[in-house]
């Protein structure tokens, strides 16, 4: 899920949502929210607890993006990806929730280059996180790695 607005508007809004779920379906949901910087949108996730624990929720929210060219400034991540992980029984997963930069006001970059290079950075980040946080971490256990969340792509 993807929130545009302060940390407690948003935080009201998704317990909005768990409520309504939790009257529908009759089961206990735990909302986790990440952060964002001033202005950006922020991702969010609703868990069932119907025999799932969160284990660990983590926010890239503020993350330096690689710089592509060592002429360019360094820039904060945007739309920081959002880490939860869950165990069920005895099997473990970890969900990244993802939201790239849309090409949304690419009227004001006439090259049409500019959010596709925010976009690279994006990615860049989040295979970093991938290789060099988690892929070690899981490696040689059970555990399933899921990316989830809007690429704002069309491939």
């Amino acid at each position: 899920m993807l929130f545009r607005s302060s940390w407690r508007r948003a935080n009201a809004g998704l317990n909005r949502l768990r409520a309504a779920l939790e009257r529908a379906t009759g089961n206990r949901f735990v909302s986790v929210l990440g952060g964002a910087n001033p202005g950006d949108v922020r991702c969010g996730f609703l868990v069932s607890e119907d025999g799932i624990k969160v284990e660990r929720a983590v926010s890239y929210a503020g993350d330096l993006l690689p710089k592509v060219l060592s002429t360019h400034r360094l820039e904060r991540l945007s739309r920081g990806p959002l880490v939860i992980q869950l165990s069920w029984r005895d099997q473990h997963v970890s969900i990244v929730n993802i939201h790239f930069k849309s090409k949304y006001g690419g009227g004001r970059d006439p090259s049409r280059l500019q959010f596709e290079l925010v976009r690279m950075k994006m990615a860049q980040h989040l295979r970093g996180l991938i290789e060099g946080h988690f892929l070690p971490e899981l490696l040689g256990r059970d555990h399933w790695f899921i990316v989830v969340g809007d690429r704002n792509s069309r491939r």
